[in-house]
């Protein structure tokens, strides 16, 4: 991509192979942080130094976009002040983050933020990752497909009282026979 940017340029342009290399670079420098970030953020049980290297790329990501102009993003926002306090609280991690995930968590918006309006940080994120745990295992998957199938009839109690019933109706009307 460098060399074809380089191999465009034209005596109008306002850049200049320097400021090609540049962007360029940063470009690298910024996709090979947020691989750091995401190769950090999926291991299971990380320990404190993960999680600390973890926050350092998160914030040298951040800051080399602002450096290059790029706005930080709602994403950016949840990843430098939200994620590594979240591999913390969470059980193991958060090992199967990714971007469905970040995308659920969008997508639930407001309705969540109502639901889990007073917990703590920490608690939300539980929650959250025990929610997408849940609901993304093939077990639950199957068991709620079959339920869509399963129809659920009177419990046995019922069953029973209702066969008991039944037959004290069916004695007295055999006993009103014989009288």
């Amino acid at each position: 991509m460098r060399d074809y940017l380089i191999e465009s340029l034209h005596d109008n342009s306002s850049e200049t192979k320097e400021s090609i290399e540049e962007t360029c670079d940063n470009v690298t420098s910024l996709l090979v942080l947020w691989d750091g970030v995401l190769s950090h953020l999926h291991i299971a049980f990380p320990t404190e130094e993960q999680c600390d290297q973890t926050q350092v790329f998160i914030d040298a990501a951040i800051k080399l976009a602002n450096v290059m102009g790029m706005t930080k993003t709602v994403k950016g926002h949840g990843s430098q002040r939200h994620i590594v306090s979240q591999m913390r609280s969470v059980y193991g991690g958060l090992p199967e983050f990714d971007e469905s995930w970040a995308e659920r968590i969008h997508q639930w918006g407001y309705s969540a933020d109502m639901k889990l309006r007073n917990f703590s940080e920490c608690k939300k994120a539980l929650i959250r990752a025990t929610n997408f745990r849940r609901t993304s295992k093939p077990q639950t998957q199957d068991a709620i497909n079959s339920l869509s199938t399963f129809e659920r009839g009177p419990r046995k109690r019922t069953r029973v009282k209702q066969n008991e019933q039944e037959h004290v109706k069916k004695e007295r009307r055999l006993s009103a026979l014989k009288r």
